[in-house]
């Protein structure tokens, strides 16, 4: 797995389990939002971290 994937599935999971904790009594449209977030923030954390060195290629 390369750091860009675990950056991705680590800022999903932080800002989605963050968000349910904080809901507490969870309605179905809040659970697609938090979903949606973390999604988002998945998705900036993939594209800010830079890509992996390329092995084997002068």
């Amino acid at each position: 797995m390369s750091i860009r994937s675990i950056g991705a599935m680590a800022a999903f999971l932080l800002v989605f389990l963050g968000l349910m904790s904080m809901v507490g009594n969870v309605h179905v449209a809040e659970f697609f939002g938090s979903l949606a977030l973390g999604f988002i923030a998945a998705l900036i954390a993939w594209f800010k971290l830079p890509k992996p060195a390329q092995k084997g290629k002068n």
